[in-house]
């Protein structure tokens, strides 16, 4: 009787078993149906995979992490947040996820939570120039123009020929009232991408705190044209 027992045991284990890789299985083949929906940029359709894959496997850290960039893409960041901190648990020792996490903190304000986890993301990837965007972001609002500079002369190395970080440097070297050197990045940025409209009213002001007025009335009307 006891022997009995102990197979019938065996057996509901195997099948218990058995459910939960074919459950894993059908999850990863979700995952994958919604990273083609993200291809499109069907975001809702993705979600609704993503969904589902996580209520089947509950515990892949890679469907929470897709899942999160498509919340910070659609400015739903507390709900990035969240996934972020899940896949950080699933695994500690990940990456990308203190990035999107970090980030989504600097766009709801909570500017020291966004600096420590976007520095644990610099730290083991000392290229990622978005990290140094967005931490350089998070200095600036706290006055720490300084960092703020070094974060954003370190995303100008990494990718010359991406205007955000120099659009953003140009505005703390503004605020210091360096008008020489935001000029230099807000022209530049300008010439990278001539329908920035906003690179144009900030070079305006910049040539008014320079005393060149003509110069300022030119890229304000330019400004306003875009504008329209």
């Amino acid at each position: 009787m006891r022997k009995t027992f102990i197979l019938f045991g065996v057996v509901l284990l195997s099948c218990s078993s058995a459910i939960g890789q074919t459950s894993i299985k059908e999850a990863a083949a979700l995952v994958k149906k919604g990273d083609y929906a993200v291809s499109n940029k069907d975001n809702n359709t993705a979600l609704i995979y993503f969904a589902k894959a996580i209520e089947l496997d509950p515990k892949n850290k890679e469907v929470y992490k897709s899942r999160a960039i498509i919340y910070h893409k659609t400015d739903r960041y507390t709900e990035a947040i969240a996934d972020c901190t899940k896949a950080i648990e699933l695994d500690p020792k990940t990456v990308y996820p203190y990035y999107i996490r970090g980030s989504s903190y600097v766009k709801i304000k909570k500017y020291s939570e966004g600096i420590a986890d976007l520095t644990y993301e610099i730290e083991r990837d000392l290229k990622h120039e978005p990290a140094y965007t967005s931490r350089g972001l998070a200095y600036f609002a706290l006055g720490k123009d300084e960092e703020a500079l070094v974060d954003f002369t370190k995303g100008i190395e990494l990718r010359p020929y991406e205007i955000v970080p120099r659009f953003n440097r140009g505005q703390v070297f503004y605020h210091m009232k360096k008008y020489n050197e935001a000029l230099d990045d807000f022209s530049r940025v300008i010439e990278l991408s001539p329908k920035e409209g906003l690179a144009y009213k900030l070079r305006s002001l910049t040539y008014t705190a320079l005393k060149q007025d003509k110069a300022a009335a030119a890229d304000m009307a330019i400004y306003k044209f875009l504008s329209k």
